[in-house]
């Protein structure tokens, strides 16, 4: 892709490259920002521009220098990137055997080692200590990249001795038109699709007219519910599969997603924002009408239900079936 050619966030953009041009790169940086804005494209596109075999200012943007190809591929003996998917804690016995073990060792092909750390966060606090001796005495030819959605989750020892590069949103019109080169969206869904990304080009890759179907359905069956049609909300928790084992906890999230959604739409359509502001467009007549009836106040107290029932389901292990039919009828109410 090219440093140059990634979307949005200029001005972070642009401070990267001012270090790389005035010799004045850090020995560890905190992108932070919003899950699915390309913090971590980001990262491995800088770690392409510090190693890169051609001078940066003769540097071509599709640059295909043996490093940067094998960068590219993560495939580069001095590039590493951790993820620890399906875990909720990065312990301490992980920073050492990825991190300390590993970052003062000479690089073997490069001018630097490149350590990413996604999800910097998700370090519990003996992981984070460890880690700040190594940020205390860093080696000079080693370069760490900790990737946060939630800075405030990283210690102050730690953010003290980092650059932190703020990375923020992507505009509308830019998603928009990577979008439009998008073969799997057509035409018509990408207004939708540009609203539920929330500038995350992430979530925006993610959405397809398959998703934007699957959310109209929910959508249309919510507005159908009632407190006395215990059939329509069997039928819904039904459609969800939200007892099948083959569906993991990010089916459980999208759903909730879809249902936050709708009650964020009940909410904006009650006190007449803009139109164009409401995710469920298409169905913006069927949800005035849906509102017509209700106070404001009961409208506002919604979000606290479902953020209760979320969190009774996916943390406290509640049956999902009495759960979500407790819910149902909350939100229906």
């Amino acid at each position: 892709m090219g440093f140059n050619n990634l979307i949005g966030n200029d001005t972070s953009k642009e401070i990267l490259l001012n270090t790389l041009k005035e010799g004045r790169l850090s020995h560890s940086y905190i992108f932070s920002g919003p899950s699915g804005i390309g913090k971590k494209l980001f990262a491995i596109e800088f770690a392409k521009l510090i190693n890169c075999n051609a001078e940066l200012e003769n540097r071509p943007d599709d640059c295909g220098c043996s490093s940067c190809s094998k960068i590219e591929k993560m495939i580069h003996p001095d590039v590493m990137l951790f993820e620890y998917e399906g875990e909720k804690t990065i312990k301490i016995d992980q920073v050492r055997s990825d991190l300390e073990e590993k970052v003062f060792l000479s690089p073997f092909e490069s001018r630097y080692k490149i350590f990413i750390l996604d999800d910097a966060e998700r370090m519990n606090n003996n992981a984070q200590n460890a880690f700040l001796k190594t940020l205390e005495e860093p080696p000079k030819d080693s370069i760490i990249i900790l990737l946060t959605q939630s800075l405030n989750f990283i210690i102050p020892t730690i953010k003290s001795r980092c650059q932190i590069i703020n990375f923020t949103n992507i505009k509308n019109e830019d998603i928009q038109s990577m979008l439009l080169e998008n073969p799997s969206i057509d035409d018509q869904n990408i207004a939708t699709a540009v609203k539920l990304s929330r500038g995350s080009i992430g979530k925006a890759l993610n959405i397809d007219k398959d998703h934007i179907d699957f959310r109209n359905k929910i959508t249309e069956k919510l507005i159908s519910i009632r407190p006395d049609r215990p059939s329509e909300i069997f039928s819904l928790y039904e459609m969800l599969e939200l007892d099948s084992k083959d569906k993991g906890p990010e089916h459980l999230n999208n759903i909730f997603g879809i249902i936050s959604d709708w009650v964020r739409d009940l909410i904006l359509v009650k006190i007449e924002t803009d139109k164009n502001q409401i995710i469920n467009e298409g169905n913006y007549t069927e949800i005035s009408e849906y509102v017509s009836g209700k106070s404001l106040i009961s409208l506002l107290k919604k979000p606290e239900q479902l953020e209760s029932s979320w969190y009774g389901i996916s943390v406290l292990n509640a049956n999902k079936k009495l759960a979500f039919e407790d819910l149902m009828i909350k939100l229906s109410a």
